[in-house]
């Protein structure tokens, strides 16, 4: 519980909401807490449960969809 509070006050400190809670942010906030000298809790890891609580209930953003490659292209030309 310490860590998700921890967490949650870095995220009110930099202004970032749920719904910017992307890898690159948590990324962020894992480096400044490794570099503060934390033992524990310090890999994407130790996020995984709170990402699983959160996931279904529809509050992280969506990650960007890359360029679809060619099966995927032929599928949505498929399915069109």
């Amino acid at each position: 519980m310490c860590f998700i509070a921890h967490l949650d006050r870095w995220m009110q400190a930099e202004g970032v909401g749920l719904d910017a809670l992307s890898g690159s942010v948590l990324e962020r906030y894992l480096a400044q807490r490794r570099a503060a000298g934390y033992a524990e809790y310090r890999s994407m890891k130790a996020l995984e449960p709170l990402l699983e609580h959160l996931a279904p209930l529809g509050v992280l953003p969506i990650p960007p969809q890359g360029a679809p490659g060619p099966v995927e292209d032929l599928l949505g030309r498929y399915r069109g």
